[in-house]
């Protein structure tokens, strides 16, 4: 099948186009969105499909949005043997039209024309295959092409492959017989199904119960080895309870024992105790007669040092008192001293302060002098320029609408009619009214840009009218001796000299403002000369109050000097800062004299309290040494606390003897033994009651066992075993028979499948090479379905691609089926908007692709990005 042209009217979006296809190559049909690309593909749909009379949504969406017309699709194809041009219109007047054009001429008209077309495609073109080698908008790209089961391209393959898979009647029930043999005993991916599952159940289940018949009967000789141990436990049991009785009955025995000796060690410590506490008594009372004796010591030292310390504390505060007045004497002297520098100070301040105003007034006076001299200037400027009013801006437009007239009148001159009245005798004329003499050496020349008249004498007048263009140019020029007239009146000038000297002299009017502004922002600064004026008046009022300058109390001719005032001032303010410098040291010093008298008569109140205090003391504690003695005399509680000491020694020396009687008898391993003979006859007797309760359990255990018949079990499951092994190896022969003729049958037909996709699987590898490289190799199954792609010995599952590479290899599969079939039954590739996830390298390769399918197939490719195809060498460009 091929596609010579396609015409569509009022299809959607688009009003009229029509198309021309090459029999072969590749057509780009590229356009923005919108403009109808996609519509191409549906619109050859609509004809090839769709009745005239179809009332379809489909059929209705391709009337044009808002418009009451009727869709036309008109189409020029070749399929097989047959060209003809078929053309249908839906919805309002429908029709349809049909001119067979090969082999031989037919007309054809309505349902008779859509008839004839369904069957001459029917016969002649695999409508399959047209389907499958589109790529539609909005697809999946990595979509394989269906190419299974397409006859044109089963046909190209077995031409191609020099293979046929047709075979009789006979050889197909041959197989179906060895397939339907095969799946009795297996499933379609190799797993046992049927009796042959079956069988191999039956074993297992038999197997499982020959197993726990086993299990059963080693469970019952381990009950049996059971019950026999728990017995011989039991008689040893026995025996060692009897043993750990007598032992407890000796350790009891050890313990009572034991018993007395702890008592008479208990009673020893109890008389130990009793004479520590009456030598502990003595003790204390030893100590406290010590310690008065002591305090009374210490009272006598005490009293001794606070007499010395309080005579030394007089001494130190009568030499402090005596220092303080001596330093109290030098500030007053030192102050009476700052006063008078003070003083003097001050008076040669103030004729300092005197002489500086003076100064001040002057150079203030001078300064308000030159400010009202630059106000008056700046006033008369601003006079001037207020009568001066050619500024730059209006003496630019004086002379700029001066030059328009003279361009207007140079136009108007140069472009109006040239009138020359010559007299070959001198003679008058009158020109507008007024006398003008010509003659032979004086002609008249005269512009008529505006009506002329002329008389030469009583008989003649001439009227000379300019053209209508030179009218314009006198308006033209009119207007701009206006505009030069209105800008002279606003300057109140005459002409453009006049306007230039009144420019100059508003300039110069304008720099004496600026400089006299200039000079007062530098003599004004940030004040008004309200504020300047008000300064000297009190400057003024200062100066006559302050009277001449002074110094000293005198007054002297070298005294009015500023400069002589002002080192005279400094000199005396060094002096000051001397004596006050001195007088702060003195005052300094007086504070830390005054400090140290108050300090020392604090330390002395402090050594005379503390005299008296100690005095007190000691007379307290020679009192209660008195009392002391008088109640116990010291060598009575001398002998009380030897005779306290005797009596404990004795006590601690009976206590270690009745130690040494109760440590022979070891206690503690004879405590130790009587609790471990408690436990052990505990634990045997509880072991005891445990292994008869568990010999009684395991007593029933063996006779319920003894009832069960679990040897003869055994030997029931051993034979039903054998039994089904016996079956289960039957028909394994019987599936394992089916299994090798099927596989034979298998790889025959397997092979003759690889040779029957070898030419497809060829041709795609070669068109691959032109993407992907030298390197690339597709693994193609029996359905022409892609499954890897291989790429430098890797190879990656065909839906493990990327989606770019997805979408490159389902245009070569595309491409490589249309060369097949490209001489016996081929149909046009259409692409519509593909190749969106491909890099600058791949659309290279896939131009080159493209142009290779294009010598042998028809490909038509719709896209609104035509950069993705500019490597298509010899693609046709149609622009929509």
């Amino acid at each position: 099948m091929k596609l010579h042209s396609l015409h569509l009217q009022n299809f959607r979006g688009v009003i009229d186009r029509r198309v021309e296809f090459p029999k072969t190559g590749v057509v780009v049909l590229q356009g923005p969105n919108e403009v109808g690309k996609t519509s191409m593909m549906d619109a050859l749909d609509l004809l090839l499909k769709e009745k005239d009379g179809a009332k379809k949504q489909i059929v209705r969406d391709a009337q044009p949005v808002n418009s009451d017309v009727a869709p036309v699709v008109t189409a020029e194809i070749t399929a097989g043997r047959y060209r003809f041009v078929y053309k249908k219109q839906w919805l309002k007047a429908p029709a349809t039209e049909l001119q067979i054009l090969q082999p031989q001429p037919e007309s054809l008209t309505g349902s008779a024309a859509h008839d004839r077309v369904t069957q001459i495609l029917t016969e002649e073109v695999d409508l399959d295959l047209f389907e499958a080698l589109r790529v539609l908008q909005g697809g999946h790209a990595g979509a394989q092409a269906e190419l299974r089961g397409n006859s044109a391209l089963r046909a190209a393959l077995e031409m191609a492959s020099g293979t046929t898979l047709r075979v009789d009647d006979d050889a197909e029930n041959l197989v179906a017989a060895i397939e339907a043999e095969y799946l009795k005993y297996f499933t379609a991916r190799g797993n046992p199904t049927g009796a042959y599952r079956d069988a191999e159940k039956e074993v297992e289940t038999a197997r499982a119960t020959v197993a726990t018949a086993q299990a059963a009967l080693e469970e019952a000789e381990t009950q049996i080895t059971k019950h026999q141990r728990l017995e011989a436990e039991q008689a040893e049991i026995a025996g060692r309870f009897k043993e750990a009785s007598a032992n407890l009955k000796a350790d009891q025995a050890a313990f009572d024992s034991l018993a007395q000796h702890t008592e008479a060690l208990t009673a020893a410590q109890e008389n130990l105790k009793t004479t520590e506490q009456a030598l502990s008594a003595a003790e204390t009372a030893y100590r406290e007669r010590q310690t008065l004796k002591e305090l009374q010591q210490q009272r006598q030292t005490d009293a001794e040092e606070a007499a010395h310390e309080h005579e030394q504390a007089a001494e130190q505060l009568a030499g402090v008192k005596q220092r303080a007045a001596a330093q109290q004497e030098a500030i007053a002297t030192y102050e009476g001293k700052r006063q008078e520098l003070r003083e003097r100070c001050a008076a040669l301040e103030d004729s300092v302060a005197n002489l500086q105003r003076r100064t001040q007034l002057q150079r203030e006076t001078q300064r308000l002098t030159e400010i009202e001299a630059a106000e008056k200037r700046k006033a008369a400027a601003e006079a001037a320029l207020v009568e001066l009013k050619v500024d730059d801006d209006l003496l630019e437009r004086i002379v700029k609408a001066e030059g328009e007239v003279r361009i207007a009148s140079t136009i108007l001159r140069d472009s109006a009619a040239q009138l020359t009245v010559t007299g070959l005798a001198a003679e008058e004329i009158s020109v507008n009214g007024e006398g003008v003499e010509v003659g032979p050496q004086e002609p008249l020349k005269l512009a008529i840009s505006e009506p002329v008249s002329l008389a030469i004498g009583q008989n003649i007048r001439l009227e000379a009218t300019p053209a209508q263009s030179g009218a314009e140019r006198i308006q033209e020029l009119q207007k701009a001796k206006s505009q030069l007239s209105d800008a002279l009146a606003a300057g109140g000038i005459t002409d453009v000299a006049a306007a230039r000297a009144a420019n100059t002299e508003y300039r110069k009017n304008l720099r004496i403002k600026a400089t006299a502004e200039s000079q007062l922002d530098g003599l004004l600064g940030d004040e008004i000369p309200a504020d300047l004026q008000a300064r000297v008046a009190l400057l003024k009022k200062q100066v006559a109050q302050g009277g001449p300058p002074t110094s000293e109390m005198d007054l002297s001719a070298s005294e009015t000097d500023e400069t002589s005032l002002a080192e005279e001032l400094s000199r005396a303010h060094e002096s000051l800062a001397a004596c006050e410098e001195k007088l702060a040291a003195a005052q300094e010093e007086g504070a830390i004299l005054r400090e140290a008298v108050a300090s020392a008569q604090i330390a002395a109140a402090r050594a005379e309290s503390k005299g008296e205090a100690a005095t007190a003391e000691l007379h307290r504690a020679n009192e209660d040494l008195t009392f002391a003695e008088k109640q116990v005399p010291t060598a009575a509680l001398d002998e009380q606390l030897s005779n306290a000491r005797s009596a404990r020694d004795s006590a601690h020396d009976e206590v270690l003897k009745r130690q040494e009687k109760l440590e022979a008898q070891n206690p503690e391993t004879v405590e130790m033994r009587l609790e471990n003979s408690q436990l052990v006859v505990s634990r045997l007797e509880a072991e005891q009651k445990q292994l008869s309760e568990e010999i009684a359990r395991s007593h029933g255990q063996l006779e319920l066992i003894g009832s069960q018949g679990r040897q003869e079990a055994l030997d029931e499951a051993l034979s039903a075993y054998e039994a089904a092994q016996q079956a289960h190896d039957r028909i394994r022969r019987q599936a394992r028979a089916a299994q090798l003729l099927h596989e034979t049958v298998q790889r025959y037909q397997q092979q003759t499948w690889q040779r029957y996709v070898a030419p497809f699987q060829d041709r795609l590898t070669g068109l691959g090479r032109l993407v992907f490289g030298p390197e690339v190799y597709f693994e193609v199954s029996p359905n022409l379905e892609i499954l890897s792609r291989t790429l430098a010995g890797q190879t990656v599952q065909y839906a493990a691609l990327s989606t770019g590479a997805q979408e490159q290899i389902g245009i070569l599969s595309r491409l490589a089926c249309a060369q097949l079939v490209s001489n016996n039954g081929g149909v046009p590739v259409m692409i519509d908007d593909a190749l969106g996830n491909s890099d600058p390298t791949r659309l290279e390769g896939l131009g080159a692709v493209l142009t290779q399918a294009g010598k042998d197939a028809q490909v038509i490719i719709l896209t609104c990005t035509p950069e993705r195809y500019r490597a298509v060498g010899s693609a046709t460009v149609v622009r929509l």
